[in-house]
């Protein structure tokens, strides 16, 4: 494990664990699954609203280019926007972090700011889908991947005492409370 010190503007030092790749990935497929839930949403929404739940108000599809290009626009908010807006808004934390007790603060500590996230998140979404991403935090000195680096933002966890539970250990725990 990656322990970086950081030393605060009152001259206070402190220790924090960085998130290796393993953490981040977990994380990273929940928010997907949060990201496609929303989408599915907002399908469901859209063809209960504008056609009436009919498919055969489907066969009339003139007045549709709008509908198509509004729910394009918003799947592209929710898969470029759920990062930034959760990170600044929810502490450096999406969902998937919250759960795998992750957040993304800067180098010197403090919380991120709307630009950093827009700058990792953006190289997230175009490099990391080709794993570039989880080959750089392997090798990294500071687990970092690109966006990271660009931002200068690091990933700690905040609880170093805190063990990933795997279905194997969940199920031991259950078992011994019976």
């Amino acid at each position: 494990m990656n322990y970086i010190t950081i030393t605060t503007p009152d001259n206070i030092e402190i220790e924090y664990r960085l998130a290796g790749a393993g953490s981040r990935l977990g994380a990273s497929v929940v928010d997907f699954l949060m990201q496609i839930l929303a989408i599915a949403a907002l399908v469901l929404t859209i063809f209960f609203t504008a056609f009436q739940g009919e498919t055969s108000n489907l066969d009339n599809l003139d007045d549709a280019g709008w509908i198509v290009g509004i729910a394009l626009l918003a799947i592209f908010l929710i898969f470029y926007g759920y990062y930034i807006f959760a990170e600044v808004y929810m502490n450096g934390q999406t969902v998937g972090k919250k759960i795998y007790g992750l957040r993304v603060i800067k180098e010197n500590g403090q919380p991120i700011n709307f630009s950093q996230s827009l700058i990792r998140n953006i190289l997230k979404l175009t490099l990391d889908f080709t794993g570039v991403g989880v080959i750089m935090i392997m090798f990294s000195k500071k687990c970092k991947r690109l966006g990271d680096m660009a931002a200068s933002t690091i990933v700690v966890a905040l609880d170093p005492n805190r063990i990933n539970l795997s279905a194997v250990s969940l199920a031991q725990m259950l078992s011994a409370e019976k």
